[in-house]
Formats: structure tokens, sequence, C-alpha cells
């Protein structure tokens, strides 16, 4: 409601909501849904105390019963938590991979003390932009450890998340944004390149839909790079909405629809699922984010508010078309 507020799309939202709208969706929501996946792959009590501090955390933004800052506490000790279950895992195998989700929970704990400490939003979006970089990028590394890479594109890549992961601590500065853009470019360049969504796009059902989302989401994250770096040039606010929801609604969202089929059963316990409806969701984000893109490059805010709009109800549709595939797959067992 929040999102849809701050576009004009004539819907009353509570001031928290519409100045928190960004910390509600990254520490709110990705927080809970990331954070409940590695408790559950961790399986000790303990590690559930992220997914729940986080998703109090965002009720109370949502419903108001605590006060805004108890929920910045809240969103830092869930990620407090969520580097902890990282350290567990390292404790257990030296992973690489896992050494970059580590990393990446430790930005978002960053973006969080900020927010705590009374920064505004803008100061901490890009380090928590890196917490998602980081988890996606080593996610891939790991669904795809079979493959055979060299040296130097592993390094690369690092060498990328390293970049990104630095200058994201000067968000006002435009050297440091430059860098930023161009990392944020290289990595989707490698992604598209490395990643085995090339060989499985050739394939059927699941394995199919999960990457066609996943290319997409790296095509949107290739266009957030390059609207960043005309943000830079003094664009203008329309300009950082294209960067920031390309971002956020083209690359994180899509692969969340490619995963949350697996994600949703690994929680419950099931098998994947899957069914050719998926793919309305997909398409309806897609355009309507489209649509949003072109009201920001023609500084039209009707346009915007039916893009934004359109992108509301593309969230809306997956959860009513995944939820009752992935329950009633749970039901029969």
């Amino acid at each position: 409601m929040g999102g849809l507020s701050r576009i004009g799309a004539g819907i009353d939202s509570p001031a928290r909501l519409i100045d928190m709208h960004g910390a509600l969706m990254v520490c709110g929501f990705l927080g809970t849904v990331i954070s409940l996946e590695r408790a559950v792959a961790l399986n000790k009590i303990w590690g559930y105390l992220s997914p729940f501090f986080s998703a109090i955390g965002g009720a109370g933004l949502i419903f108001g019963f605590i006060p805004v800052e108890a929920s910045f506490v809240l969103f830092t000790g869930s990620s407090v938590f969520l580097s902890a279950i990282f350290v567990s895992f390292l404790l257990i195998r030296l992973d690489p991979n896992i050494l970059i989700m580590l990393v990446g929970a430790l930005y978002l704990t960053a973006g969080n003390i900020f927010l705590f400490l009374g920064y505004p939003p803008s100061q901490s979006i890009l380090l928590w932009m890196v917490f998602l970089i980081c988890t996606i990028a080593a996610e891939r590394l790991e669904l795809s450890a079979f493959l055979a890479r060299s040296r130097i594109q592993v390094y690369s890549l690092r060498l990328f998340l390293t970049a990104a992961g630095i200058s994201a601590f000067f968000p006002g500065s435009f050297k440091g944004g430059i860098v930023f853009s161009t990392s944020i470019l290289c990595i989707a360049f490698w992604l598209v390149y490395f990643d085995i969504v090339r060989k499985n796009i050739w394939k059927e059902k699941l394995v199919r839909f999960i990457a066609v989302c996943i290319l997409s989401g790296y095509i949107w994250l290739i266009a957030s790079a390059v609207f960043h770096f005309i943000y830079l040039q003094n664009a203008g606010i329309f300009y950082r909405d294209a960067f920031l929801h390309s971002f956020f609604m083209g690359f994180i969202f899509l692969l969340i629809f490619g995963h949350a089929p697996i994600i949703f059963t690994s929680i419950l316990g099931v098998e994947s699922v899957y069914s050719p409806v998926f793919y309305g969701h997909f398409v309806l984000l897609n355009a309507s984010l489209a649509l949003r893109i072109i009201g920001d490059v023609v500084s039209d805010g009707q346009i915007r508010m039916m893009g934004g709009a359109g992108s509301a109800a593309a969230v809306g549709l997956f959860l009513i078309v995944t939820m009752p595939v992935v329950l009633r797959k749970a039901l029969r067992g």
C-alpha cells in the first residue's frame, strides 16, 4: 500500500508505510523469506529467531502496534541472527559461497543499523542491494557448482561483488555511484554468461520456467545499472524510480517468482510443483514494470502509476496462484 501511495494511486496509507516502503520490503518481507529458508536448512531452534524478528518488525510497521524504532531494532536483530546462521554453516564446512552470503548478511545488518540510528533509508538502500546481490550470486554459484569455471572467472565475480560492496557505503558520491553501477553491470553480464540458466532455458516445465524468470531478472538488473548511471547525471527522481524498481521489482521479484515453487515446497517438506499458470504473473510483472519505466523515462506520472498498480497486481496474482498449488501438493503428501 505504501508503494502505491507514493506513486499517487489514490490509496491512503499511514505515513510510516510511505516513508519506510523500502525497509518494509527488504527487511520485513525479503529478510523474512531468505532467513526462513536458511533457518529451515540449519534446523536449529535459535535460527528461527531471524525470520521471527523480521516478520514481527514488518508486521509492526504495517499495523503500528509497536513504535517504528522498535521495528528497526527487530530488523537489526534479525540480520544479526541471519549472520550467525551463516557462521554456523561455515563452522560445519568452509564454503566460499556461504562466506559470500555471510558478507551479504553483514551488509543487511549495516543498513539496518543506519536505519536505527536515524539515517534516511537512502543511506541504507545500496547496502541492502549488496545483501541481495551477494545472496543471489552465491546461491547461483551453489546451484551450478558442477560447471567448470576458471579461477579468473570466479575471482572476477568476487572482485565485482567487492567493488559493489565498498562503493555502497558512499551513496552520495558521484565516483562511488559510478563504481557501484559498473560493478552491478559487470555482475549482471557475468550471471547472464556463466549461469546454468542458459542451458536450462531449453528444458521443460518447472526448470524452464525458473530459467525464464532468472534470465529476465538479469536483464532487469542490467537495466537497473543503466538507469543508475543516468540518475547520477542529475537526471531527476524519475530515473531513481526506474533504477530502484528495475532492481527490486524486475530483478528480485522475478527471481522470487522463479524460486518460489522450490522454496515454499522445501519449507513444507514436499516435492517442487509447477503449473503453466505461473507464466501469468510473470508476464504481468514484466509488462507492468516496462510500463512504469516508460512513465519514468517520459516523466509521465499517470503512466508510472498504472505500471506500479500493475506490478502490485502481479505480486498479488503470484500469491493467489502459487500458494494454492503448493498447499495442494503439501496436503496430498
